[in-house]
């Protein structure tokens, strides 16, 4: 018997940047165990008429009408698959609420912390479909740049990432405010100022002269409050900085990645400061452990083998039923997903819908004028 086709949307480029990188790294592996059917953009809207038995592996977007959401109702599917990044806030993942029990599993590509989090969250009855998937790079898409750390006293922090509402900028900027004595600086869209730290705008690292700046600095720091797993925590690694973020960027549990409090300015100074004067040998050591990790364990390799596994796995969403919601996480996860950002395309057809009734009813005033 022929395997089944297996039906794959996820944004997929040439880009190093997730998630483009995701979809290539992934769609690459997966046919070379399975035949795949690749779908490069998730937000495409439309249904697919699969093959009997056919599994469906999809990145869910916000608007129920894509292709992922749309195609879930199909009864020929073998199998369906959401994957995508997770972490408690509805905000980023409320969507997925209204949809989850058509689904087999998800595939939450996140850190520890996040794990550990979803049963004391709203979305504890999610858990019996959650497997956690930890993201992956290429090596040689990041290669080592960074060999000699700065003296004890003139070591440098680098932010690169977008001013998205959970990168929780404005609290980095704090803290950089909090230590004048140390140098902050912030590569990404300069779309809004902050005053303490050093911006250098959008850089494209896929060049060897770009990657040489990154030797000017010696930690990577990020201080979300609800980043699922920044992919830039392992790029820095693999380019030899040593990271620094709160556990609500999802990392937790790594040794060679350095933790901060959020909302604790003293607590943070309190590591900086510590790391500000170490010895050359400890940062030695844990970009080594980084070095590591990365060659054991974030590779696309073990990331690919983890989604086979499912794929082949016989569980079914008969086996992996939901608990039950309580009535306040439902209140809970309801409102804050009207409060999100994502919900922006809903307000864009409430208004076209209100402009088309408008202009029909202005229509049929007008004719009935005419008439009398």
């Amino acid at each position: 018997m022929n395997e089944p086709t297996v039906h794959l949307i996820y944004p997929t480029s040439d880009l190093l940047r997730t998630p483009f990188a995701i979809g290539r790294e992934l769609s690459r592996r997966l046919q070379e165990r399975f035949s795949v059917i690749v779908y490069p953009d998730h937000r495409v809207e439309g249904k697919i008429n699969p093959n009997r038995g056919d599994i469906l592996i999809g990145h869910p977007d916000w608007n129920p009408r894509t292709i992922f959401t749309a195609s879930l109702d199909n009864p020929k599917w073998g199998k369906r698959i959401a994957i995508c990044p997770f972490n408690t806030d509805p905000r980023q993942v409320g969507h997925i609420d209204s949809f989850i029990h058509k689904c087999d599993h998800l595939l939450a590509i996140t850190a520890t912390h996040w794990i550990k989090q979803a049963p004391l969250s709203c979305f504890q009855h999610w858990c019996p479909k959650i497997i956690h998937l930890d993201l992956a790079i290429n090596r040689d898409d990041f290669p080592r740049v960074k060999s000699k750390f700065s003296l004890p006293g003139e070591r440098k922090f680098l932010f690169i990432g977008n001013p998205t509402f959970f990168k929780n900028v404005a609290y980095l900027n704090e803290i950089a405010g909090s230590l004048p004595e140390m140098v902050f600086h912030w590569i990404g869209p300069g779309i809004k100022r902050y005053s303490n730290l050093k911006q250098l705008g959008k850089i494209d690292f896929s060049s060897d002269e770009a990657r040489k700046k990154i030797t000017d600095f010696d930690f990577f720091i990020t201080v979300g409050d609800a980043d699922c797993n920044p992919t830039t925590i392992l790029e820095a690694m693999a380019w030899g900085l040593i990271p620094i973020c709160t556990p609500q960027s999802g990392y937790d549990e790594e040794p060679g990645i350095c933790n901060v409090p959020l909302n604790d300015i003293k607590g943070v100074q309190s590591v900086l400061r510590e790391l500000q004067q170490c010895s050359d040998q400890k940062l030695l050591n844990l970009q080594k452990l980084n070095w590591e990790r990365l060659d054991k364990h974030y590779n696309w390799q073990r990331f690919t083998e983890q989604v086979e596994q499912v794929v082949r796995s016989s569980e079914t969403k008969a086996s992996t039923q939901l608990s039950q919601c309580p009535l306040k996480d439902k209140l809970y996860i309801a409102w804050r997903r009207f409060r999100s950002p994502n919900t922006r395309w809903r307000t864009k057809i409430i208004v076209r819908r209100i402009k088309k009734t408008l202009f029909v009813y202005i229509l049929w005033i007008f004719r009935a004028f005419r008439k009398g």
